[in-house]
């Protein structure tokens, strides 16, 4: 396989641990960015905007490999218009499953999206004899930038408590963005993960009440975890809807709260050797490695 790759997405969580990783490697990479570049040594920054701008466009690059880190539902194009293309690793979302029988209609059509893009996907890489895997993460963090881990550090920051709907006895798998970075680069020339959907999970299973915990802790701050019942989480849920910060809240995410959202990922463990770390909050990866 040659090696010029492609990596959409690129200053997502992922892309901002993935990208570094290829300084010293043997890789020619191009990242595609809407607009704000960020300097990583061995890395060529391409502006182009995969909402608006004609697929065909990236074609003069010879691209042969694929990280798709941005909207499952986007690859599709990129795979019928990248004429050299040999490899595809791109990303869902266990949200999939999650959200398959929400009462909430946006999260309904969320997995509906996922399916859809992942089922494209599969479909357009088997017409070109493109070879494919699909990672499905569970709750990603990082790097400040989620809606989950994130929402709960600056709550606490902001308010010194945290409010949850009954025990928070829904157990959650949280994955730091960098393992799923590492395991990006790990399948890249993993024939053992060809045509493969993997589940990535965290390397450790707590209930929503010890993760809320271990954000406390990461804070030095004492955990105030206040219990509410579920008609009043969710009116509170949609009166903090109409604030900017609050919008990615809905009903849906009460629902799930004391759920088990839990999944096996010993499949990618037994086939290229993913090892992801234990939950650490606001904690710089390079104090962990």
């Amino acid at each position: 396989m040659t090696n010029t790759v492609l990596v959409t997405g690129a200053t997502s969580q992922i892309g901002r641990f993935l990208l570094p990783q290829f300084s010293d490697s043997q890789l020619d990479v191009y990242a595609i960015s809407r607009n704000n570049n960020i300097d990583f040594d061995g890395v060529t920054w391409i502006k182009f905007d995969l909402q608006e701008d004609n697929f065909s466009l990236l074609s003069k690059y010879n691209i042969n490999i694929l990280i798709h880190l941005a909207e499952i539902t986007m690859a599709t194009d990129l795979v019928a218009n990248l004429k050299s293309l040999e490899r595809v690793i791109a990303f869902s979302s266990t949200s999939l499953v999650v959200k398959k029988d929400s009462k909430n209609l946006n999260d309904r059509r969320l997995s509906i999206q996922l399916q859809e893009g992942e089922s494209n996907l599969i479909q357009s890489c088997s017409e070109k004899n493109v070879q494919w895997t699909i990672f499905r993460p569970t709750l990603i963090y990082g790097s400040g930038l989620d809606q989950n881990i994130e929402f709960i550090t600056q709550f606490i920051k902001r308010y010194h408590f945290f409010p949850i709907m009954g025990k928070g006895n829904g157990l959650r798998q949280p994955v730091h963005a960098y393992d799923l970075a590492q395991a990006s680069l790990n399948v890249i020339n993993s024939r053992a993960t060809y045509s493969k959907i993997y589940n990535l999970s965290g390397g450790e299973v707590l209930t929503y009440f010890e993760m809320v915990s271990r954000v406390f802790n990461s804070l030095d701050k004492t955990p105030i975890i206040t219990r509410f019942p579920k008609v009043l989480f969710y009116i509170v849920v949609s009166l903090l809807r109409f604030f900017k910060r609050f919008k990615h809240l809905n009903t849906g995410m009460v629902d799930r709260l004391n759920k088990d959202l839990y999944f096996d990922s010993s499949d990618a463990k037994n086939d290229f050797g993913y090892n992801p770390h234990k939950f650490f909050p606001n904690v710089d990866i390079k104090d962990v490695l």
